[in-house]
């Protein structure tokens, strides 16, 4: 990727670029949040402008010095649809976003007057805990890199260096951050190949124990109503044996040779053998896994 040796950012740069006049316009209206940073009409936060009101025509230079010489690069900007949508650049088939946000000071909170008037009126007030303050400085931030990453990915003011002189490297910082989250992406769709596949195998295990367990049960009722019809059909044969019987009167024999007879049918229907192709259906009711 062909990166400019500078990019300079002239303090009266005039605002250019499509996208940098699209932002100033959602921000100009001026809505803060409790840290005094810019908001959307809505009250949302822009994502990739995040400073005060006192940094925010420093923030649109360098924005626009930046865009302008992404285009020169032939490096595609886009802004998704919607106020809210990421601002990104595509860099090696990559979407990478960025934003420039202004450092915070944080100090203990001090009372309003309001708050100071309702103490005194014995009103209980719940006052935040710190009060922001903005500084000016600036850092320009590549965004959403892998945990750990261990490439630089924040440009900021310092005592000598300032954001404006960084915007080359920053430029050279996207190449190698689209590097890592293409390895990412990469390493990411590996780990879902393998643990659909995992899943695929599991899948199929947990199929082929249902359907072992199936087929077990249809031989285990199988082999239990083949031993219970044969204990019956001995009961029956020692109840016909019951019934010749010279002890018996000759309604006795008569009840008996019934009882034997029905006993006898019941072992019949019982017997798994006698309905074997029931039995054979049955077990073969799933796909076999095997």
């Amino acid at each position: 990727m062909l990166v400019p040796a500078a990019i300079v950012v002239q303090s009266d740069r005039s605002i250019s670029h499509p996208l940098v006049l699209r932002t100033k316009k959602q921000l100009a209206h001026g809505r803060k949040d409790e840290r005094g940073l810019l908001l959307l009409k809505e009250g949302k936060p822009l994502s990739h402008i995040k400073v005060s009101e006192t940094a925010f025509q420093r923030s649109l230079g360098i924005l626009d010095a930046l865009l302008c010489a992404l285009d020169e690069l032939k490096i595609a900007v886009t802004w998704a649809n919607g106020d809210t949508g990421n601002l990104s650049v595509t860099v090696l088939d990559e979407a990478v976003t960025f934003s420039i946000s202004e450092f915070l000071q944080r100090v203990p909170h001090s009372l309003t007057t309001e708050e100071e008037a309702k103490k005194k009126k014995g009103v209980y007030v719940y006052p935040p805990q710190w009060d922001y303050k903005p500084t000016g400085q600036l850092k320009i931030s590549i965004n959403d890199l892998p945990y750990d990453s261990k490439i630089r990915h924040t440009w900021s003011d310092g005592s000598v260096q300032r954001v404006e002189n960084c915007l080359g490297a920053f430029v050279a910082g996207l190449h190698i951050a689209a590097l890592a989250l293409k390895k990412q992406r990469e390493e990411r769709s590996r780990w879902t190949c393998e643990w659909e596949a995992r899943e695929r195998r599991a899948e199929a295990e947990r199929r082929r124990q249902a359907e072992f367990d199936r087929k077990a049960k249809v031989i285990s009722e199988a082999a239990d109503a083949w031993q219970t019809c044969n204990r019956i059909r001995d009961f029956a044969m020692a109840l016909f044996k019951a019934g010749e019987s010279q002890d018996c009167s000759r309604d006795q024999s008569r009840d008996i040779r019934r009882l034997a007879k029905w006993t006898t049918g019941y072992a019949k229907r019982l017997d798994p053998i006698n309905r074997i192709a029931e039995t054979v259906a049955e077990f073969k009711d799933l796909q076999d896994s095997e």
